[in-house]
């Protein structure tokens, strides 16, 4: 019998509405903080990563190249990959 009006009287994170229909209530409190969190760089900020297998030699061979062009491996690549 005690248990049995405990659990009445417990209303948990829901209100009786209309029609004694159960309805959640929202709560006002918690969450992040507005502004929290890193910024957004924008679009210039976004990119995709690819992945490429090389052997040890082919990779030492693009290092070479690129740097004998005065770029990053990265920028090496992708300036090859556009030329096409």
């Amino acid at each position: 019998m005690l248990l049995l009006v405990c659990f009445l009287c417990w209303q948990g994170p829901y209100l009786h509405g209309k029609g004694g229909r159960m309805e959640e209530q929202k709560k006002s409190w918690g969450g992040a903080r507005e502004g929290a969190g890193r910024k957004s760089t924008g679009e210039a900020g976004k990119s995709a990563t690819i992945t490429l297998r090389l052997s040890p030699g082919e990779k030492a061979a693009l290092e070479q190249l690129a740097k004998a062009a005065g770029k990053s491996l990265t920028r090496y690549v992708l300036d090859r990959a556009l030329e096409v």
